[in-house]
């Protein structure tokens, strides 16, 4: 629901501390709540099955088209990887150089959540039919604006300690910057990806 409607979403986006526990779970010392606990906590178990569920169904299709080869599903994994691998280093190399290093950031687990959440839109795009043209392109175009708000307002709100006394003593000139990045990652790099990703190889 997060990931597909964040238009929904009219309650905070900050992840939920946990005063009751005594240890930290990050690297500025701050434990927050499980997923299970927080919707806004990242979880690494959608961005893993969204993979494995993409692949799988991306294969399917191509079984089903009658062009099938036991090959392109380590094709389309490694390729994947690939372009995970270069996502998540343009994510967190734009955050280090636009926040303040002395600054806590999310972690590059939590990087790894937000960057496999769009394996969710991906995968629901493969269901959308070739004809009409029009509603498999609105569909997909629907997904990929879904997506950017959710990355956007996730990584947004959670970059600075997810504290708003934190974020309002970060200089207001490095908040613009950062707006301004994840909004071209979040809609333009993001929509890219995507529909590379969504190509049949």
């Amino acid at each position: 629901k997060q990931i597909l409607f964040p238009f929904a979403n009219s309650n905070n986006w900050q992840r939920i501390i946990d005063n009751n526990s005594s240890s930290g779970n990050n690297n500025n010392g701050v434990n927050y709540l499980p997923p299970m606990e927080d919707v806004n906590s990242p979880d690494l178990y959608i961005p893993i099955m969204g993979l494995v569920t993409y692949i799988l169904i991306w294969n399917t299709q191509q079984g089903l088209q009658g062009s099938f080869n036991p090959e392109n599903l380590y094709y389309k994994l490694s390729s994947i990887l690939a372009f995970v691998g270069l996502d998540l280093f343009i994510l967190k190399l734009g955050l280090y150089l636009l926040v303040n290093t002395n600054s806590p950031t999310t972690s590059i687990t939590e990087l790894v959540c937000y960057v496999g959440y769009k394996f969710v839109p991906l995968t629901l795009a493969l269901f959308f039919p070739v004809q009409p043209l029009w509603i498999s392109m609105l569909g997909k175009i629907y997904l990929f604006i879904a997506f950017g708000v959710f990355l956007l307002r996730s990584v947004k709100f959670n970059l600075f300690n997810n504290s708003n006394d934190e974020m309002g003593s970060v200089n207001k000139s490095t908040v613009k910057k950062c707006n301004y990045f994840l909004f071209v990652y979040g809609f333009v790099w993001q929509s890219v990806l995507m529909c590379l990703k969504g190509k049949k190889y």
